[in-house]
Formats: C-alpha cells, structure tokens, sequence
C-alpha cells in the first residue's frame, strides 16, 4: 500500500487563482490552473465566468480570486456551476480554502453571482471574502452556502466552515462577519435553519443594485424562504435567506 509523506502530499495540493483588473471597461487577467477566466466583452460591460478545470476542491486545495475594477467600468461575475468540497481522504484531511479580494472604485459596477458552494461529508472549509468598495459605486453581490450533497443525505455533515466577511466604504468597515459552523454545532434554533438546503447572503450598494437586490428577493414567496433584509446605510443593503428546498436562490444567476 503507498503512504504520502508530507511533502508529497502537498505537492498533490491545487492552488488555483484568478487576478482580474478592469479599467475603463479594458480588462487583464492571470490565472494559475486549474481555474481558467471565460471573459466576453460587451458594448458596456464586461461578461466574466470562472470555470473550474479540477472540478472542485479537495481537502488542502486552495482558490485565490482578485478583482479590481476601476475608471467608469462594468463588470458581471457569474460562475456557470457550483463549487464542490470533495470529502477527504483518511491520510490528507486538511483545510481547504477560499479568498476572494474585490475593489471597486471610480464609478464603476461589479455584478458578482456565485453558485452554491457544497461542502461534503467531513470536509473543512475557510472562506474569506474582502469587498473595498468607494461611495459613487454600484456592488450586487451574491453567495450561497449549500447544506451538502442533498441526494447522499448529507446535509449539514461537513466537518467545519469557517466564514470571515469584511465590507468596506470610503476605508470605513460597514458590515463584518466572522463565524464558525461544526458538524455537531449548526445553529438548529434558529427559525427554518433546521429545514434549509440553502442558506444566501445578497449584498447590494448603490441605489441601482439595492433596487435590483429588492426586486429579487420579491419575487420570492415568504411562505417558501425566509428573508431578513438589513439596511447598513441610504444605499447598502445586506440580506440574508433560508431556502428549504434548495432550489430559490439559485435562480437568481438566472434572473440577470
């Protein structure tokens, strides 16, 4: 039977990563396998989709995504599947992690539209997400956390995810979140969490995409999702929602 050292088995490690920059709609970008960057340039915008080669991460995988827009720019972010966190092997039960770093400035927009991220039966998961953003931009974004692999009944049997949240106007913090959710310690008290295959953040800044994020989310039942909509400020919105069957808030992507 082969046994990996530690060496070898950080040398199997995928360390995959995306470096985006737009300015005045002209946009370059780096990217490490195995992440690869669609870019479709329109007339007003520009149309990103991050493609995933390796099909997801495994346990000790890492994915870096940096993304700064600038000088009157538009930008739509839109992953065109979800991220899997594969279950770990007995010998290489490690961390795996996700960083997402974003700048918007100088009257620019940034649609950002994540699919579901679906963590697998013993899986330990890292997301950090820093959104620096100035007063005269417009910011959608969207995130979804699965409960698992629905259809292998693992619902809520990841090990850990850690979750650090950061948002930032004009250098000032606005809104934070830094959690910690384990396998024997999901939150069950909280109305509908017992019941939900999805749960979403949907942050909105500028009177447009705050228009955008509340047209959205009415289009939701309240007898089907649970939504609690915070206003951090005239033109910041943060929501937060429960999906019980798994099936709402990913038709979001597909709404614009």
């Amino acid at each position: 039977m082969m046994t990996l050292n530690s060496n070898q088995t950080n040398s199997i490690h995928s360390h995959g990563s995306i470096n985006l920059t737009v300015t005045n709609n002209q946009w370059t970008s780096e990217q490490s396998s195995p992440l690869y960057l669609n870019v479709i340039p329109k007339k007003n915008t520009i149309i990103t989709m991050p493609v995933d080669q390796g099909g997801g991460l495994s346990s000790g995988d890492t994915q870096y995504i940096d993304i700064s827009i600038s000088n009157h720019s538009s930008v739509i972010w839109k992953s065109p599947a979800s991220t899997i966190c594969y279950p770990p092997s007995e010998i290489d039960n490690q961390s795996n992690t996700i960083s997402n770093t974003i700048e918007i400035k100088e009257n620019s927009t940034l649609v950002f539209l994540n699919k579901p991220l679906i963590p697998c039966k013993f899986t330990k998961t890292n997301i950090k997400t820093f959104i620096t953003i100035q007063n005269n931009c417009e910011l959608l974004y969207l995130d979804i956390l699965s409960a698992g692999r629905v259809a292998h009944q693992e619902e809520w049997q990841f090990q850990s995810i850690r979750n650090t949240l950061e948002f930032i106007i004009d250098k000032n913090l606005v809104y934070k979140e830094n959690w910690h959710l384990k396998k024997n310690n999901i939150p069950m008290g909280i109305a509908g969490f017992q019941n939900a295959k999805m749960s979403m953040t949907l942050l909105a800044h500028g009177k447009k995409s705050c228009d955008q994020a509340i047209s959205l989310v009415n289009q939701f039942n309240p007898k089907d999702v649970l939504i609690q909509i915070g206003n951090l400020s005239e033109n910041t919105l943060i929501i937060k929602g429960l999906d019980p069957l798994g099936c709402y808030f990913t038709s979001i992507n597909n709404l614009i």
